[in-house]
């Protein structure tokens, strides 16, 4: 492959953008095919996408060597680890694949979750003397709902960063009996290897997904989440099930405290008339 196809920095459909006033007419038909169902490249061998098109397959092949790649398996492989990183790739689905999708993207994860690992992980978290969750971009919702529920079980369970405050500022203050919990999904800040070699890795549990295992020697526990790549955006049903594992899971062997916990925060609910 080239250095030009090799370039992830711009994606497939702009690769087509940028050399679509080159291309021959029939490889143009191609062009508009592929920029509508760019994930066809992986999905499709050369001769459905001719026959999608209504175009040869010598067509397709030379539409893309004329972006720069020199066969379909470099345009698959190029497609794929755009996809890997996170990057939105168009593909049009049914409501029932994308049911499909989800179902597999949960179970899969949960399937590979060892049922020992997550009691120790629940019982970490009711221990541990603070629990500190961290997330950023869109690991940030998954880590203020982690936060919320477990708040209803134990005290000192602290979202980070706080607003308004460098990530220096908080970290200063885990302790050695505290317990972390890092949400790190693709397309990870720049700052985040930084923030793993920061953090105590006898202490910390990542919740990632494939990609991320490549800090796994810098944390103690670790949960994969599977986030497709069949749709055009992430899937983060996988990391809420995860959420809600844990959260029950700790919920229980909380025993009672967590239950008296819980019901109270429910009486200042109605004392402050504050939901609905």
């Amino acid at each position: 492959m080239g250095k030009h196809s090799e370039d992830t920095s711009v994606n497939f459909s702009e690769k087509i953008k940028n050399n679509y006033s080159q291309l021959a007419p029939s490889a143009r038909q191609v062009a508009d095919y592929m920029q509508q169902n760019p994930l066809a490249a992986v999905t499709l061998s050369v001769k459905q996408i001719a026959e999608k098109v209504g175009t040869s397959k010598a067509s397709v092949s030379r539409f893309f060597q004329q972006l720069g790649f020199n066969s379909h398996q470099d345009v698959k492989a190029f497609v794929l680890k755009q996809r890997e990183q996170g990057v939105p790739i168009a593909n049009p689905s049914s409501l029932a694949a994308t049911l499909e999708q989800e179902l597999e993207n949960v179970s899969t994860t949960l399937a590979a979750i060892n049922t020992q690992d997550i009691a120790d992980i629940a019982q970490r978290i009711i221990n541990a003397k603070k629990v500190f969750v961290i997330g950023a971009r869109t690991s940030y919702p998954l880590a203020l709902s982690l936060r919320q529920q477990l708040t209803q079980i134990r005290n000192d369970v602290e979202l980070l960063p706080k607003s308004g405050q460098t990530l220096a500022e908080d970290l200063i203050d885990i302790g050695s009996n505290d317990y972390v919990i890092v949400f790190g999904l693709r397309r990870r800040p720049k700052i985040f290897e930084k923030l793993i070699n920061a953090l105590p890795n006898k202490n910390t549990l990542l919740i990632t997904e494939p990609g991320g295992q490549i800090y796994r020697q810098h944390v103690q526990d670790v949960i994969v989440c599977q986030l497709g790549q069949a749709q055009a955006f992430d899937s983060y049903a996988a990391p809420m099930a995860v959420v809600s594992l844990l959260c029950n899971q700790a919920y229980q062997l909380s025993g009672d405290t967590g239950s008296a916990r819980s019901q109270q925060i429910s009486t200042l609910y109605k004392e402050l008339d504050e939901l609905s």
